[in-house]
């Protein structure tokens, strides 16, 4: 038999664990010394490993008693119950990054926070069935972390620096160039779809409803004059 330090020593937990879980019957001495030392079993050291792996499942204690000693309880059921609990955890920290990075994204858009905006971007729609569902598999979203969603960032930026020189300068036009490169990349040379994601692009109301990076209204005027300027 080992005693109790012993136990704490080889499992790495401290004694007065080992104390609370004998006092909640979780993991009980196999006897008690006149001394009143704690006495255990080599195999003990399996069962507190397991608790301090279904811990670390999420488990907690009282759940972790039931399924060591009721025989009644289904140990199967209770990993496939706590499975599905941590993969629901798991899609509310999925949710919460994306929330974060469009905050951050919509900092470097505007040089502020608009708190309205962004929740309005959260709460969003799935839009599903909608004519212009296929346009959310080409233009990025203010919550992503894509290298597209990066260079609308900086082609917002570097226009917002462009605008006292006029859509008509040499820097507006390059701006512009570099804005439908990106959008014909993105809709892989279809005419037709960049012109359908050029409405959505200036559109504040149809772009925030599906997601999209909702553009300054200074900023698209700045990339519509400098696109006639390319098309005349």
């Amino acid at each position: 038999m080992i005693t109790v330090g012993e136990l704490a020593e080889r499992s790495s937990v401290t004694t007065r664990t080992l104390r609370y879980y004998d006092s909640i019957g979780l993991l009980k001495p196999r006897a008690i010394t006149r001394g009143k030392h704690r006495l255990y079993y080599e195999e003990d050291l399996l069962m507190l490993a397991q608790i301090q792996l279904l811990k670390r499942m999420g488990f907690s204690l009282k759940r972790i008693s039931g399924m060591m000693h009721d025989d009644k309880m289904n140990t199967v059921t209770q990993l496939e119950n706590q499975l599905s609990i941590l993969e629901k955890e798991e899609e509310k920290i999925c949710k919460m990054r994306e929330t974060i990075r469009g905050i951050v994204h919509a900092f470097s858009l505007d040089g502020r926070i608009d708190w309205s905006m962004v929740v309005s971007l959260i709460k969003q729609a799935e839009n599903k069935g909608t004519e212009h569902e296929r346009l959310l598999l080409f233009f990025p979203k203010l919550c992503e972390d894509s290298e597209e969603t990066k260079r609308i960032i900086v082609l917002v930026n570097d226009t917002r620096n462009a605008l006292a020189s006029g859509p008509d300068s040499e820097m507006g036009v390059r701006i512009s160039e570099r804005l439908f490169d990106l959008m014909s990349e993105l809709c892989q040379g279809d005419k037709q779809l960049i012109e359908e994601l050029w409405d959505i692009v200036c559109s504040h109301k149809l772009s925030e409803a599906l997601g999209c990076f909702p553009i300054p209204r200074e900023i698209i005027e700045f990339w519509e004059a400098a696109k006639k300027e390319i098309d005349s």
